[in-house]
């Protein structure tokens, strides 16, 4: 089989929220699972424990902040916080530590995810916004399969991300799957691994470079480099050389510079000495002039690979070859056309047959 294979975004059913709704929302799940075991209304319990917030028609009416001002954040995450201790509290003292449910541990544990993936002290014995985002960041209580992922620099994605392997000779979509959309595409590129293995096994595998660090690729490049299709990676360096200006050995397991000089590789990296580049006639052209250090190139796992991808694009009959990948895309968007940008379900299991009920009515 000549398979090829993409991914398109798949925006969450869920619900995204920001911090102060994710945790206010958690903070409600958990006082709705203690106020259960209880047998009391959540309002009776927030009424004792003293948590307005969490029984108000919403998490940010319950606070009333003008969230123009520059502290309204933070002001909010401290009141959760209180809350939070409160309930918690609350909850010792009424319930005792031995006694729970999976219910109330579930929310407890959600909670405290939120919290630790969400925020850090603040060196007042306080807590604040964290800088950045975790790396696997819950960002819908009503979709906790749901994460912040990345199409392209300029498109993120909140929810999933669908992976086709389409056969290109009999223009049938072989295998669907959807994984969260922070999930590196290799693991897309494994997951269709098996299902399109029921089919026969690939001669070839038409991708783009997202999916070169996949097991798959990697296992078929290994027997047959010109068996993988893509297209090489490109460096402009801000004008300097690039790696690609380099000649690069790998079974003398040395590197050649522009100018001719050579360096050996040493486990991953290619050091070119100090004094060397430091006279080199043309060191404005590979080094910017604050570099205290010889030139250094990264070698990758797959290099052999990555060169050899180089060489094909450098052909007509390798450039032929890129085209042949189109089919795939044409598939993503009658995929998509059926499905529509948004899922129709929640968590990856439920998405992936319907991905999988699509493509077979699209074949």
């Amino acid at each position: 089989l000549r398979i090829a294979i993409d991914s398109v975004p798949l925006d969450g059913a869920g619900k995204g929220e920001d911090t102060i709704n994710l945790m206010g929302r958690a903070l409600r799940l958990l006082l709705q699972a203690v106020a259960a075991f209880v047998l009391l209304t959540p309002e009776e319990v927030a009424a004792q424990a003293r948590l307005p917030v969490l029984v108000a028609p919403s998490i940010k009416a319950g606070l009333d902040l003008d969230w123009q001002a520059a502290n309204a954040t933070h002001t909010a995450l401290g009141v959760l916080m209180e809350h939070l201790e409160r309930l918690t509290t609350w909850m010792d003292e009424q319930v005792g530590r031995d006694l729970s449910t999976l219910r109330i541990e579930a929310a407890r544990a959600q909670v405290e995810r939120i919290v630790a993936q969400d925020t850090e002290p603040d060196g007042a014995a306080g807590h604040r916004i964290r800088e950045g985002v975790a790396p696997d960041r819950l960002i819908s209580l009503g979709d906790p399969e749901m994460r912040h992922g990345r199409k392209s620099e300029t498109e993120r994605i909140d929810g999933y991300k669908q992976y086709l392997a389409r056969d290109l000779d009999n223009d049938l979509t072989l295998a669907a799957v959807v994984l969260p959309a922070n999930a590196p595409e290799a693991q897309g590129a494994d997951k269709l691994r098996p299902q399109a293995a029921v089919h026969g096994e690939a001669r070839a595998l038409y991708v783009d470079r997202a999916f070169l660090a996949s097991t798959w690729v990697g296992d078929l490049a290994r027997t047959n480099a010109d068996a993988v299709i893509c297209r090489p990676f490109v460096s402009s360096n801000g004008g300097l050389f690039t790696k690609r200006d380099f000649t690069i050995d790998l079974a003398a397991r040395t590197v050649r510079c522009p100018v001719g000089q050579l360096a050996v590789i040493q486990s991953d990296k290619v050091h070119f000495p100090d004094p060397t580049c430091r006279v080199c006639p043309q060191r404005t052209q590979c080094q910017k002039r604050d570099a205290r250090h010889g030139r250094t190139l990264t070698i990758s796992p797959n290099e052999p690979l990555l060169q050899h991808l180089i060489v094909q694009s450098k052909t007509e009959e390798g450039r032929q070859r890129l085209r042949e990948r189109v089919p795939v895309e044409h598939a993503l968007a009658h995929q998509r056309s059926r499905q529509g940008r948004f899922a129709r379900y929640r968590g990856v299991a439920k998405n992936a047959f319907d991905a999988q009920r699509i493509a077979a009515v699209n074949n």
